[in-house]
């Protein structure tokens, strides 16, 4: 991002175009080793938000296989449930119709 100061704003601060951002070595080479820090400073962001990503992705994957699991077991439950209630089940429909036998047995 490049900050423009126009001439007249220069003039109004009292200062020659030279003064304007600093004459000494110093700030010129402060300037210049900021400016080639940015790079690597811009990567390490980039880096640490794929890293953030890649983490709540990871977390919402791993949630939607844990709730794909839950509603298999549910289903699997509910399937169970209504076919021992329909006699499909070989467990339910034995022990009532071995029930209903000893019921009508003792009938005469």
């Amino acid at each position: 991002m490049t900050i423009r100061i126009g001439q007249s704003q220069v003039q109004a601060s009292g200062r020659g175009s030279d003064d304007a951002v600093g004459n000494s070595p110093r700030v010129r080479r402060e300037l210049a080793e900021g400016m080639g820090n940015l790079p690597g400073w811009h990567k390490r962001v980039r880096q640490k938000k794929t890293k953030t990503h890649q983490k709540i992705v990871g977390g919402s994957r791993k949630a939607y296989r844990e709730l794909g699991r839950y509603r298999a077991k549910d289903w699997m439950m509910r399937r169970e449930l209504v076919g021992s209630s329909l006699g499909d089940s070989p467990k339910g429909s034995g022990s009532s119709l071995g029930t209903h036998r000893e019921i009508t047995r003792g009938r005469p």
